[in-house]
């Protein structure tokens, strides 16, 4: 049976692959004599080998190894029958056994600082694989270590070299921890990437890391993709010292290189501002973010904010295919409150849920980008807001008749409405100035009348001039007025207009309305629709449809004064 210390003993030799007799005195905390007489006791169970390592001078100390009966035991495994494993070879016995004084540097650390070891994994768990490019690549740390307190957590990749190692096989693996620093490969598994502490046998061969270090970083942003360079990720720090060969040295002074070439710092003055750093930017994080959620929450209690923030940053467009998911006009009129600037009223407030429903409160106030289906309460709340905003657009079209009876701005607008279609945000935006354009054709379009008149004059009486004697006594210079009419002049069914679209006899003229330039019709078609008929003084007039009973109870009084202070368009 083997007791609670000897238990102990296989959990250190299979956690650490290598451990000296000198290091389980100091891990323990027992007389060494007791150490030797467990370790002995153990060896002659099959549980533990030991070597010796060849040194210049004196004897050296053992190098105690887990046999394959104690990994099985440590992990509760049945013991393989493939037999015992070989004796390690010289090299892995220096550099495991140097990895495991820097374990117990740093459990001495963390006793005279406050710390404790959160995690310690050795090559294998501390593998980790990135791509680099098209390329799968890997860091393979001799110890991935996390210490820290209630207050502060600490990183850090450990790397031990005993002078060993060739430096283009070095380079190559400084390389890969240039490429995981500067791939953004360590954020898989670290908040923040860690520093790397290479602890080497020489100040020579840590000065000749760090260039070589530098120069592989400076390899792999040529590398990079231009927008990298642009924004580019953290670099991995790289941190040396010569110490391999008394660990307890490298983790308790001030024996560190920086790459920004600071000599004589600690390994807490190495890792303290890597995580400050991190910390500082967590924390103007939560800030920010909490902010954004405080300024999310003002604004889905105030609508008109939350609009005028949506127009501030030019997201209007961004609900379109929300809307898209409405019927015509009440998608006309939702997309009327979103564009419009003026204090909502408690129907519109109703219906701007619509859009607060498709706001992400988790992306700064970020429209949704897929569609989400229109409840039953959204309908009815739109279809509210369209007559809500129909009977709006009616009063205001109401007073600008009063004002303007003759503007075929003005009556094509009635019609739209008289149809229950709302005029768009477009044709409110621009409706003064098409009413005052207007004025202008109307005032050319008296100018062209009287013209035309005159022309006309000119050809009734060359016509009936010309004409035989029998002609002559049938026509009249009315009925050769109207004929000339009926082909040269036109009628534009939208604007509700006679207009004059050839002038002094030249051919036929143009069929385009001058108001609002869509196609008008001969004003012989017009007659013979009954849209026009003789005003009794040489010209037409226009049989206007009757228009709605709202126009009535919107138009204000016309007042007394000029034509133009009443808005009246006179030919």
């Amino acid at each position: 049976m083997l007791s609670d210390i000897d238990k102990e003993i296989v959990h250190l030799l299979s956690e650490h692959r290598v451990i000296t007799t000198q290091q389980f005195h100091k891990l323990l905390g027992m007389p060494e004599r007791t150490v030797r007489y467990r370790l002995e006791r153990l060896r002659s169970l099959g549980i533990a080998g030991r070597s010796s390592i060849y040194v210049e001078r004196g004897r050296s100390a053992f190098h105690w190894w887990p046999t394959r009966l104690a990994d099985s035991y440590h992990r509760g495994e049945p013991v393989p029958r493939s037999g015992e494993r070989d004796e390690p070879n010289q090299l892995f016995l220096r550099h495991a056994a140097g990895l495991t004084g820097i374990y117990g540097a740093v459990v001495q650390l963390c006793e005279s600082s406050g710390l404790a070891i959160h995690s310690w994994l050795r090559e294998i768990e501390a593998k980790e694989e990135f791509a680099e490019g098209s390329r799968p690549t890997a860091i393979v740390p001799d110890v991935t270590l996390i210490l820290g307190s209630s207050e502060v957590e600490y990183r850090a990749f450990i790397e031990l070299d005993m002078g060993t190692m060739s430096l283009p096989r070095l380079g190559r693996k400084l390389r890969a921890y240039a490429a995981y620093g500067r791939r953004k490969a360590w954020r898989a598994r670290h908040p923040f990437v860690p520093p790397l502490l290479f602890v080497t046998t020489s100040w020579r061969r840590a000065e000749a890391v760090l260039r070589l270090f530098e120069a592989k970083c400076r390899m792999v942003e040529r590398d990079l993709q231009p927008s990298s360079l642009l924004n580019p990720p953290e670099r991995a720090i790289l941190a040396v010292c010569s110490e391999a060969s008394t660990p307890e040295t490298a983790f308790s002074e001030p024996v560190w290189m920086d790459p920004y070439g600071r000599d004589g710092l600690t390994v807490i003055e190495l890792l303290h501002p890597v995580w400050e750093r991190w910390a500082q930017a967590e924390e103007e994080g939560r800030a920010l973010a909490l902010r954004r959620h405080q300024h999310q929450q003002r604004l889905a209690a105030d609508p008109d904010a939350r609009r005028s923030e949506i127009q501030a940053r030019d997201l209007v467009h961004k609900f379109d295919n929300h809307l898209d998911e409405l019927e015509d006009e009440p998608q006309k009129a939702m997309r009327i409150l979103l564009e419009s600037t003026s204090p909502m009223s408690r129907i519109e407030k109703a219906a701007f849920g619509f859009f607060e429903r498709r706001v992400n409160p988790n992306r700064d106030g970020e429209p949704i980008s897929k569609p989400i289906e229109v409840s039953d309460q959204e309908s009815e709340a739109t279809e509210t807001l369209r007559l809500w905003t129909l009977q709006k657009q009616q009063e205001h079209l109401g007073q600008l008749y009063g004002r303007f009876p003759e503007s075929p701005t003005v009556i094509s607008s009635i019609r739209t409405l008289e149809s229950q279609r709302l005029l768009s945000g477009i044709d409110l935006r621009f409706l003064d100035s098409q009413i005052k354009g207007d004025f202008t054709v109307h005032r050319r379009q008296g100018n062209d009348r009287a013209t035309y008149l005159a022309w006309r004059d000119g050809e009734v009486r060359q016509s009936i001039a010309q004409g035989r004697l029998i002609e002559r006594l049938r026509s009249s210079p009315e009925r050769e007025a109207k004929a000339i009419d009926l082909e040269r002049l036109s009628m534009c069914t939208r604007c509700e207009q006679v207009v004059v679209t050839s002038t002094g006899g030249g051919g036929l003229g143009i069929e385009s309305c001058p108001f609002c330039r869509n196609s008008a019709i001969r004003l012989k078609v017009a007659v013979s629709q009954g849209l026009a008929l003789p005003d009794g003084e040489g010209f037409w007039r226009v049989c206007h449809p009757p228009m709605p009973e709202w126009i009535a109870s919107n138009s204000p009084q016309v007042p007394s004064g000029s034509a133009e202070d009443r808005g009246e368009m006179t030919q």
